[in-house]
């Protein structure tokens, strides 16, 4: 650094860290980081963390309701081929799923449906009131000439976290 002191007029050159010289009147400008240029770092990095903090946890919702629409499926399948086994009784197991009491008769049909009702519970959580979960048994009997004729039809409709999850299942089976 050069430095004109008052009794000489003399420079003297002050080596810095960098190895070059600075004059007196730039010596500050050129040291460091000003607060403003640190500040306006951390505002970017901090910017930059809020929106991978956002990704992250959208990406953990929406994996969430996956799983959770996955096993839902995976519990309307069980119910089907439930079903399936006993076509005979196809119109006993129309039902709601949305209440969980306990059955009072030991009928085959009210215990399973408690029990599917039970683990839709466990999957989703509790039925809410915008929320339907139901079996269904529809007879196609309009028109006798109609080859569908007879043909029955089973839905299962499953909502879960405010109509978040929903699944709709149909299968048809001949008289």
């Amino acid at each position: 650094m050069l430095w004109k002191t008052r009794k000489s007029k003399k420079r003297i050159n002050i080596p810095t860290p960098c190895g070059r010289g600075l004059t007196s009147t730039n010596a500050l400008k050129e040291s460091g980081f000003s607060l403003i240029e640190a500040l306006v770092s951390a505002a970017i990095f901090g910017l930059g963390f809020v929106g991978v903090y956002t990704i992250v946890a959208t990406s953990e919702q929406t994996m969430v309701k996956s799983m959770q629409r996955s096993q839902a499926q995976m519990i309307a399948d069980q119910i089907v081929d439930v079903i399936s086994t006993d076509i005979d009784n196809l119109d006993s197991y129309e039902m709601d799923l949305s209440d969980c009491t306990a059955p009072v008769t030991a009928d085959q049909w009210d215990v399973r449906g408690y029990e599917w009702c039970i683990r839709l519970n466990d999957t989703l959580g509790p039925a809410r009131a915008s929320d339907t979960r139901s079996i269904s048994v529809d007879t196609i009997d309009d028109d006798p000439d109609d080859e569908r004729f007879g043909l029955r039809i089973l839905t299962i409709l499953i909502e879960g976290n405010n109509q978040n999850v929903q699944i709709v299942m149909k299968r048809t089976f001949d008289d």
